[in-house]
């Protein structure tokens, strides 16, 4: 029992914060949201802060029934300490992303960009023990992206959120989520060379 407890409360604590700031007043969720210009005067926050707003309740409830899924599909494979890397890199990765390539984005709000971050990881670390189904993972998720890329964003998703759809931010998310898992093994690897003893 208190294991599956403890594999819980991941899985409730975005809702709860991104929750939280949904029902702070509009002018504080502006000051958190990637607005381009304001990112480009030093208001680097914003790429980290906006993956924690949302456009509405449905974006949002959108957004944490995803995560919802993600943990009850991957709990045991996400309840690692490399997952927090897993959501900077991958939030970092979204507003450089925008910021530089997309420069006709303005702005965005979010946490689904994050969400592909975590997907890729998740299937990833599937791979290394279960290759087929990790490939299996990986595929379905670049399947995803390419179709995205040239059909753009669902109808059905844009009227779920209230606000479009950047798609953009997915395929940025997805790879800030495998360049932390890289990362990750990069460091488990120098950490076990630095620790072997000597002989």
């Amino acid at each position: 029992m208190r294991k599956h407890l403890g594999l819980l409360w991941p899985a409730l604590l975005p809702a709860g914060i991104t929750g939280l700031i949904q029902l702070a007043p509009a002018a504080l969720r502006s000051t958190l949201a990637y607005r381009r210009t304001e990112v480009l005067e030093g208001e680097l926050w914003r790429l980290f802060t906006a993956h924690l707003v949302h456009g509405g309740w449905g974006h949002w409830a959108m957004n944490a029934l995803a995560w919802g899924v993600l943990w009850l599909l991957f709990a045991e494979r996400l309840a690692r300490p490399c997952l927090g890397g897993v959501l900077a890199v991958s939030a970092l990765c979204v507003g450089l992303g925008l910021l530089w390539l997309v420069p006709q984005v303005s702005g965005y709000v979010g946490l689904s960009g994050v969400l592909h971050g975590v997907f890729a990881a998740a299937a990833l670390w599937t791979w290394s023990d279960r290759p087929w189904l990790g490939a299996g993972l990986l595929g379905g998720l670049a399947g995803k992206l390419g179709w995205e890329q040239l059909a753009g964003a669902s109808a059905a998703s844009e009227a779920l959120a209230g606000i479009p759809v950047i798609v953009d931010a997915h395929g940025f998310g997805a790879l800030g989520g495998a360049l932390a898992v890289g990362l990750c093994a990069a460091g488990g690897w120098w950490r076990r060379r630095l620790t072997a003893p000597s002989g």
